[in-house]
């Protein structure tokens, strides 16, 4: 049982580790290492300089990363 991690896109948020301006990686995890699957939970965004992450329960403190995967993004939870 393999976990790949996919590379969606890049988004730039200030790093509060490295204290940079970043391109954070947008990841997740594939179910048992199949392409095009996702595993529940394992969304994150990555800082390209430190490595860094950024879950979904930290979203709010990060408003240019948009967690789609899971349906965290603090857009689609004021909607409901």
């Amino acid at each position: 049982m393999s976990e790949l991690k996919q590379e969606h896109n890049l988004s730039v948020a200030v790093c509060p580790q490295c204290k940079q301006e970043s391109r954070f990686r947008h990841l997740h995890d594939t179910a048992h290492g199949i392409e095009g699957t996702h595993m529940a939970g394992s969304e994150r965004f990555e800082c390209a300089f430190c490595g860094f992450t950024v879950t979904p329960a930290m979203a709010s403190e990060f408003p240019g990363l948009r967690f789609t995967l899971d349906g965290s993004t603090p857009d689609t939870e004021k909607a409901g």
